[in-house]
């Protein structure tokens, strides 16, 4: 029997090219692939044209539909917002007044089995209507949102209790996620992880990872945020060097508000002249850089699941997480790549070290974790999981 599935989600790139909300195409087309029968809702916030010269939250290209592949059945809805969460307390309100008509139309049309919501918010926005339909809701948490507006008053956290606890599941893309949607559902019974795919890279390396006479090129791809652990990398660099083991190079790839500190961070410690803070990239050219270099690391300890580092390991790069966090999902250490103790320096310079000092067994394991993830982390294999889902909620009920 074919799968009917009602996608709604405030993330969807607005043309084929635009990469803001890749994750969610990319798993429904992976969906779509697999035989299921989908409608795409995708909401947007509404505000009067004459404010986008106020405030770049307010300047929002439109969705161009016609450029998608017709089988996703997109459709847009608007709901009347203020951006940053301003006036959070009427989301919900006008979020219901902008969307059920649409979700209407899409379940007369595709009688769908259930909704799948992505985000807590749009979850919670759901609701109501999907139970006037008698349809159940699967919701995806996709990360911890820190904006405190969003749970700053005990209304917005009945709220928020109320959606995960109506939500026939919870599906989480990463472990890491559980305790703290635990801890405001209350329980966790009907959570589910399924983490997100990735686009296996077309290119390969372009030379043999890990020559042991070869300059070690370390590279680090992501946002420069607190957390990401640039600074602890920078950190385990210099005291390799205070070891004698200074024939190495480090590429930083990626932007953000923590970029400035890391960089004077490399130039205290005396690593300007090995260290190239590249900005952000075109991931084409990302994945060039990728493929050039050694070995992942990032040792990221606020990490739901880590997109980077399954392209970096798919192109045979051994690589570097932290343990607890999403990449420990796909990163068995010493077996598929390396893991450290979040925020420890310490610990990641011995993992840093082992790599250096010995490349024979760091290309074994880095060639364990490419078969791994290539096999088991595509978004083919991402759509086989989210139907054993679908086809869970839809027998519970």
């Amino acid at each position: 029997m074919t799968l009917r599935v009602l996608v709604v989600t405030p993330w969807f790139p607005n043309d084929p090219t635009d990469a803001t909300g890749n994750f969610v195409r990319d798993s429904v087309e992976a969906l779509r692939d697999a035989g299921v029968a989908l409608s795409v809702l995708v909401t947007r916030p509404w505000t009067p044209r004459i404010f986008a010269s106020l405030h770049s939250d307010w300047d929002r290209p439109p969705l161009r539909r016609e450029k998608f592949d017709p089988m996703l059945n997109l459709e847009v809805a608007h709901y009347p917002s203020l951006p940053r969460g301003y006036w959070s307390e009427a989301h919900g309100p006008l979020f219901r007044v902008g969307t059920r008509g649409s979700i209407r139309r899409i379940a007369r049309r595709l009688a769908p089995q259930l909704v799948h919501a992505h985000t807590e918010s749009v979850g919670c926005g759901v609701m109501p209507v999907a139970k006037l339909l008698r349809l159940p809701v699967v919701v995806t948490l996709h990360g911890i949102n820190t904006q405190r507006r969003m749970l700053d008053t005990d209304f917005k956290r009945r709220r928020l209790r109320r959606g995960l606890r109506d939500a026939a599941r919870v599906v989480l893309v990463g472990e890491p996620l559980r305790a703290h949607f635990r801890a405001l559902a209350g329980h966790d019974d009907h959570f589910r992880v399924v983490p997100n795919g990735f686009s296996v890279p077309e290119q390969s390396s372009a030379h043999a990872p890990l020559e042991s006479s070869a300059t070690l090129r370390w590279i680090s791809v992501s946002n420069l945020h607190e957390g990401k652990g640039v600074d602890l990398t920078l950190s385990a660099l210099a005291a390799l060097n205070r070891a004698g083991l200074a024939d190495w190079s480090y590429d930083v790839i990626g932007d953000g508000a923590e970029r400035a500190s890391v960089e004077r961070l490399a130039d205290s410690l005396g690593l300007a002249d090995k260290v190239t803070f590249r900005g952000r990239l075109p991931h084409d050219e990302t994945m060039r850089s990728v493929g050039n270099a050694d070995a992942f690391v990032l040792p990221s300890y606020r990490e739901a699941f880590g997109v980077a580092y399954l392209e970096a390991m798919a192109l045979g790069l051994l690589a570097i997480g932290v343990e607890g966090q999403g990449p420990a999902a796909f990163i068995g250490s010493k077996n598929t790549g390396l893991l450290v103790r979040p925020n420890d320096v310490e610990s990641l310079s011995a993992a840093m070290k082992f790599v250096y000092c010995n490349r024979d067994e760091a290309r074994q394991i880095a060639m364990a974790g490419q078969r791994h993830v290539r096999a088991e982390f595509t978004w083919r294999r991402h759509a086989e999981k989210l139907m054993a889902v679908y086809e869970e909620t839809i027998d519970a009920q």
